[in-house]
This record gives structure tokens, C-alpha cells and sequence, in this order.
């Protein structure tokens, strides 16, 4: 099965071909992805969190200038415990970034 960031990606690419769009997820080298991250201007990075954090304690990409960002499955991911992890991610943006959680399971 195709991960969700793989065909956020794809989806990205049809409406706009040359915008930098980078998908960062795991299963692939971490230096590889670090100099994809580091050495392009990409408008839009697509990841999962976990290697999200990885590229930010590695200096891949500063988060200040970042002015949107989307957290799926949110509330997943509070009920398993990693508050902290959303908070460290959240925290890198700019203070008046757009900050959107979401979920597919609402009551």
C-alpha cells in the first residue's frame, strides 16, 4: 500500500509540476533525504512526523519561516502519547503560523 504522504505528493505535483515539493518519510536513507532537504528550495515537504523530527535535529531545514502546517490523524496521535513529539514540531514553526490538527474519527 502506498503511503498517504507518497500520494499527497503525487497529488501536489499534478496541480503544480514545478513547485519544490519534497515527500520525507521512512524507508529511505536519512542523508539522502537530509541533502534533498537541505539543498533544495522546496516550497511544500510532505512527512511523516517521525522522520520530520529526525530532519529537524539533524538541521535539515529551519521551521521559522514555515507558515502552514497540517497534523493528520492528531488525536491518534495524542492518545497514543506523542503530545510532546506534535508540540516539538509545532514549535519550530513561526508563532502566527496556521496550524491545522485533524482526524477521520470524530464521534
Amino acid at each position: 500500500m502506498i503511503e498517504l504522504a507518497t500520494q499527497i505528493t503525487g497529488v501536489l505535483h499534478r496541480f503544480d509540476a514545478h513547485a519544490g515539493v519534497l515527500c520525507v518519510v521512512g524507508g529511505h536513507t536519512k542523508y539522502d533525504q537530509f541533502k534533498r532537504i537541505h539543498d533544495s528550495g522546496a516550497e511544500v515537504i510532505v512527512a511523516k512526523q517521525g522522520r520530520l523530527i529526525n530532519m529537524l535535529k539533524m538541521r535539515a531545514r529551519a521551521m521559522n519561516r514555515c507558515s502552514f502546517v497540517v497534523v493528520d490523524e492528531a488525536d491518534r496521535m495524542f492518545h497514543l502519547g506523542f503530545t510532546d513529539l506534535v508540540r516539538a514540531i509545532l514549535s519550530q514553526v513561526r508563532p502566527d503560523a496556521q496550524r491545522l490538527l485533524f482526524s477521520s474519527r470524530f464521534p
